[in-house]
């Protein structure tokens, strides 16, 4: 866990400390690490038609900011990417900037062709 902690960064050094809230938190990592590696971003047969905002942390190891470019081939609507400042878990410190972002995403957005 120190190793993934390492490379992503966020986990807090109270809960490294705690054999049975990292017995919950293991797997859960392990299942998130597999399914990225497993299932990568790539072209959908069908395109969805509406607006896609892709966001992510600048300093993410796990995620970098060229692989959210990844997902404006999902849509045939309109492609946005944005980045926030921090690592993997950039959500924990930004979170009020994140929410607001997304919900003026939400309020322009209009399906594609309409």
């Amino acid at each position: 866990m120190s190793e993934v902690n390492r490379r992503y960064g966020g986990i807090p050094a109270e809960l490294l400390q705690h054999a049975d809230v990292m017995a919950l938190l293991v797997p859960a990592l392990r299942a998130d690490i597999t399914a990225l590696d497993r299932h990568p971003v790539r072209a959908a047969a069908q395109r969805l038609a509406c607006p896609v905002t892709a966001i992510g942390g600048d300093a993410d190891a796990m995620t970098p900011a060229e692989h959210l470019e990844a997902w404006r081939s999902l849509t045939q609507g309109a492609f946005s990417s944005k980045l926030y400042r921090g690592g993997h878990f950039y959500l924990d410190a930004r979170r009020s900037e994140v929410l607001r972002d997304i919900t003026a995403a939400l309020r322009v957005a209009q399906p594609a062709g309409r």
